[in-house]
């Protein structure tokens, strides 16, 4: 949530890589809701090209725009909101092509827009290393901040938990386990809905 916050304050970019069922999805959604100009994106294999990117920013942003070289700069006008800051956060990015990620510095540049890539391990490996691959050096340069957790800390089980209501200490014991496995937090909840059905 911080480094969110941070990406459209600053504005900078900002790479989030957490393991699955940490929070990434639901963490961004509570942004988009609760922020203004704050907007999420999933991305698909299929939208991660530069263009595809471009239709779903300008889709999300209610920019309608049929020439494709005016695509760009539509959308970069919407972003700049009168001097306040815009933040795009892109779920799943690690569907992104390289240049396409190279079209979102440009929004930043340009426009002042934060941008947050969330996803799994390659989002971290591509664009959240300490040095930089070769050839991204000027997208290395403007990531402000990385965050990579691929396991959930005991407090935040516990947390997620307590959220829950819970209160048999059998049940609690057995869902503070099942969110130290795969799945994280994440199968605490699908594990609590198939109990439910049951």
């Amino acid at each position: 949530l911080n480094a969110l916050i941070y990406a459209q304050s600053a504005p900078a970019m900002v790479v989030i890589t957490l393991g699955a069922g940490m929070g990434k999805t639901s963490v961004a959604r509570y942004v988009a809701a609760t922020r203004p100009h704050a907007y999420r994106i999933v991305m698909r294999p299929s939208t991660g090209s530069t263009h595809s990117l471009l239709r779903e920013l300008a889709r999300q942003l209610g920019v309608l725009e049929r020439d494709p070289g005016k695509l760009g700069p539509s959308i970069g006008e919407k972003l700049k909101r009168n001097g306040r800051h815009t933040l795009i956060m892109l779920d799943e990015a690690q569907n992104l092509s390289d240049p396409a990620v190279n079209e979102l510095r440009h929004f930043l540049d340009e426009y002042g827009c934060g941008i947050a890539l969330l996803g799994n391990e390659e989002v971290s490996t591509r664009w959240g290393r300490s040095e930089p691959r070769e050839g991204q050096a000027q997208v290395h340069r403007r990531v402000g901040m990385r965050i990579r957790r691929l396991t959930p800390r005991q407090a935040d089980i516990d947390t997620y938990v307590e959220a829950w209501g819970l209160t048999d200490p059998d049940v609690v014991k057995l869902a503070r386990a099942i969110g130290r496995k795969p799945g994280a937090l994440g199968q605490i909840t699908e594990s609590l809905k198939i109990a439910s059905v049951m």
